[in-house]
């Protein structure tokens, strides 16, 4: 599939190495980029965080959502999630959070689209878990006093509550 997909895309298609660059890409062995979600993931949270540095007061927007792939049946971990009409289709759940200072300034803080597939995979709480404390994380050492959680309700549990109190969150 490497082979093909390197073959069929525009820019690596008249390469002589294409497969192999494709290849290390991948498998991170690429030295020039290392690109691996996590290290993409810390970058939006840093920098989100350095954009509202020094705020007061920072509303962070947790929320919840589905990539839908209904039509895919060989992505890497490809999981099960609902369609707008409530029936299970192939996809991936992902978690974000937004950053609004006080004059209206924003920031994507956050971002992590998983699967109960994949290796490793703890729960979807445990996901959560790990958003509110990078994201107050990173916050407080940019300075931000006041930290307000919105969430809805697919976030309505009692340990998700306890992890921004232990915090110093608010939450609405």
């Amino acid at each position: 599939r490497i082979a093909q997909i390197a073959k069929s895309a525009p820019q690596t298609g008249t390469s002589p190495h294409s497969e192999q660059r494709l290849r290390r890409l991948i498998h991170n062995k690429n030295q020039r980029a290392d690109l691996t979600p996590a290290k993409i993931s810390n970058k939006f949270t840093t920098r989100g965080a350095k954009r509202l540095a020094k705020h007061d007061e920072v509303k962070v927007i947790l929320d919840g959502s589905d990539l839908r792939k209904p039509y895919s049946t060989s992505l890497e971990y490809l999981d099960t999630v609902l369609d707008l009409n409530g029936n299970p289709v192939a996809g991936y759940p992902t978690l974000n959070a937004i950053g609004i200072g006080l004059k209206g300034k924003q920031a994507l803080l956050y971002h992590k689209t998983y699967s109960s597939l994949e290796d490793g995979f703890k729960s979807e709480r445990e996901e959560i878990r790990i958003a509110i404390q990078t994201v107050t994380t990173a916050l407080r050492a940019q300075g931000v006093g006041r930290i307000i959680w919105i969430l809805d309700r697919g976030f309505d549990d009692r340990k998700v509550i306890n992890w921004i109190l232990a915090t110093g969150g608010c939450y609405v």
